[in-house]
């Protein structure tokens, strides 16, 4: 078993390795290149392209050496589950489902990778094969089915213009309005925007592996890199106002919620999610190259936070209630020291990854002309993350032990070593990628206090949470609002929502089976048969006795 997921640890690392390389070479020297086939079938052209560019490259680069991390990862923590070699695979189907996606500028393709990313993540999510990650799962594919059928209406509005390539796509004002407003939909269902939020923590049924990879750093930012590459769809006009407010409501509600979740991945999940919703924020406003700045980096100290807690979950025989934890720092200061590490770089800590990009986007927000209301928001969202990121670690490292699971703690090799790896990415890669990727940078004139804003907000959320420690007397008359927040508004009731309209759905499907059939094709065949076995013809003149029928319809 450790040797399929090191061998193909170490192939995807390899190519992780290649495609970074290639990446900053792009990037460095403006090159791009686009590779065309053309296939013909039935008398169809049809025509593919593929893209290769600084973003799209370096993109790869990352999901793959995630990917090859979380391999080698799970070399310990999937060593007693009996379907092992379907886990690889399914790992493997979705970095190729993501490659594709990325990859192609051609709807069609993007619309199978797309597809590739909702079926995968979904077997995956159900890979323990339980209750509560069947429901988990069909939440997530429901969800995203919403998605999917925008981004095949999209296929349908781009077909109306002659070609499914945005190399070669004909800008029609209508269509394109109809276009991104479906990739629109899709995106915001697959990123987990408000109100399609549900399913995000949900999803975190699946194995820890599966969390790092699929549910932070690339299924979900799927939503986020499409939106990216195809901003010109959403520049002005009514999509970035939705967009903002959708992102705004995201970042609000994921981080107040954060700070009252009592589950490990789910707050981590919750924080994936804020970050999600500031990258949206950053698209809707024009700093699209910001966002992927962000988008990158998120992903490198996400996974390593994932990856960090599966450590401490596996040890406690599966127990993921943060009100069992505690004294982790005792035993195990390594995985302690990741842990807050990666916390820092999440809270935007100066000189950490996540500093060099969620700043700037911070600075860049605060030079907009926009109202109070949203300004608010944005601070208090960003309090949040301060707020739940030490909340995660006090009750982790700190707190006494209230069960007695983590007395067969151990650490294992395979656990350590991706963890280490992903350390250094998290403090140099941040630093490295601003100066490839901005080697103009930005000029930007603050006052000291604008500037120190940020780090205001840092030690803010640090006395807030001290004040909540300090009056959780009162906890227990604010019960019904606390689970009310922990529920993200109850945005789950949606779902419940949409079940009624299963009713109309059978009554619909009824009758499509019984008058549609009836009128349609299926009647008339019927009635030939019905001819035939009253006159004695073969089947070959009954076909005739139909085709003439037909051609005389026609006709007439």
């Amino acid at each position: 078993m450790m040797v399929l997921y090191s061998v193909w640890g170490l192939i995807i690392f390899s190519l992780s390795l290649v495609f970074q390389f290639m990446g900053i070479k792009f990037m460095v020297n403006n090159i791009s290149i686009l590779v065309e086939g053309m296939f013909i079938f039935l008398g169809l052209d049809l025509s593919i392209y593929f893209y290769f560019d600084w973003m799209s490259l370096l993109f790869i680069g990352v999901v793959l050496f995630i990917s090859s991390m979380v391999l080698f990862y799970s070399c310990e923590y999937m060593s007693d589950d009996p379907f092992y070699e379907r886990f690889v695979y399914l790992v493997l189907l979705f970095v190729f489902s993501m490659v594709l996606m990325v990859m192609s500028p051609h709807m069609i393709l993007i619309l199978l990778g797309w597809d590739g990313l909702g079926l995968v993540s979904y077997c995956l999510v159900i890979h323990y094969l339980n209750e509560n990650s069947a429901s988990a799962g069909m939440l997530t594919v429901l969800t995203n089915r919403i998605g999917d059928v925008g981004m095949l209406m999209g296929v349908v509005f781009m077909g109306s213009c002659s070609s499914w390539s945005f190399m070669d796509f004909s800008f029609n004002e209508k269509v394109v309005f109809m276009v991104g407003l479906c990739l629109m939909l899709g995106a915001v269902t697959k990123s987990a925007q408000m109100p399609f939020s549900a399913w995000l923590p949900a999803a975190m049924a699946a194995p820890t592996p599966v969390s790092s990879l699929v549910h932070s750093s690339t299924l979900v930012t799927a939503g986020v890199y499409l939106m990216i590459r195809l901003s010109v769809f959403f520049q002005g006009g009514i999509f970035s106002g939705v967009l903002l407010y959708m992102g705004m409501v995201t970042m609000f509600m994921a981080g107040l919620a954060a700070n009252f979740e009592s589950d490990l991945k789910k707050i981590i999940a919750l924080s994936t999610l804020s970050q999600l919703g500031v990258m949206m924020v950053s698209v809707s406003v024009g700093y699209s190259d910001l966002a992927f700045f962000h988008l990158i980096t998120h992903a490198l100290f996400k996974a390593m936070l994932f990856l960090s807690a599966g450590v401490i979950i596996h040890s406690s025989m599966g127990i993921q209630d943060l009100r069992l934890m505690g004294l982790m720092g005792n035993l195990s200061p390594f995985i302690s020291f990741m842990m807050v590490l990666a916390s820092l770089a999440l809270s935007g800590f100066p000189f950490l990854s996540g500093f060099y990009s969620k700043d700037l986007i911070l600075e860049m927000l605060y030079l907009l002309n926009v109202n109070i209301y949203i300004f608010i928001l944005l601070i208090m969202a960003t309090m949040f993350t301060v707020t739940y990121s030490l909340r995660l670690f006090y009750y982790s490292f700190f707190k006494f032990i209230m069960s007695f699971v983590n007395s067969n703690y151990s650490e294992s090799a395979w656990y350590l070593f991706p963890i280490y790896v992903m350390s250094f990415m998290v403090i140099l890669f941040g630093c490295l990628m601003m100066w490839l990727l901005f080697p103009n940078p930005y000029f930007m004139f603050f006052s000291l206090e604008v500037k120190l804003l940020n780090l205001v907000l840092i030690l803010l959320g640090v006395f807030s949470l001290l004040l909540w420690f300090m009056y959780k007397s009162n906890y227990m008359m604010m019960v019904s609002y606390i689970y009310f927040i922990s529920k993200m508004w109850s945005v789950n009731s949606i779902t419940e929502f949409i079940k009624k309209f299963f009713k109309f759905g059978y009554l619909f499907n009824r009758y499509d089976q019984n008058w549609m059939e009836a009128l349609s094709g299926m009647g008339a065949v019927k009635l030939v048969e019905g001819y035939e076995y009253d006159r004695g013809l073969s089947s070959i003149k009954a076909v005739l006795a139909f085709m003439f029928l037909l051609l005389a319809y026609s006709l007439f």
